[in-house]
């Protein structure tokens, strides 16, 4: 009778265990661009700046260890914000 009832148990148990997964669901992640306010929300005292819509941020450890080289200047920082975060490409 204990035993019936230990293999009753056991397959009541697999059957709420495989009742409860998620297989056969995707999930999917959307990554998108962050903005100013968001960059400084997570770090108030972030250096960032913004190029074609894309916000920047400098000291990023794995960046500073890159071996990088100056080619070509592709803009040139007109406006420092330091007031608010209504950043505009000029």
């Amino acid at each position: 009778m204990v035993e019936k009832l230990f293999y009753v148990l056991i397959a009541l148990a697999l059957f709420i265990i495989s009742g409860c997964s998620n297989e056969g669901e995707a999930t999917t992640v959307t990554i998108d661009s962050i903005d100013a306010e968001e960059v400084l929300t997570l770090d108030s005292a972030a250096d960032i700046f913004q190029y074609e819509g894309v916000i920047y941020k400098t000291n990023i450890d794995w960046v500073e260890e890159l071996s990088l080289t100056k080619d070509v200047q592709i803009g040139e920082i007109k406006t420092k914000n330091d007031a608010n975060t209504d950043f505009k490409d000029d």
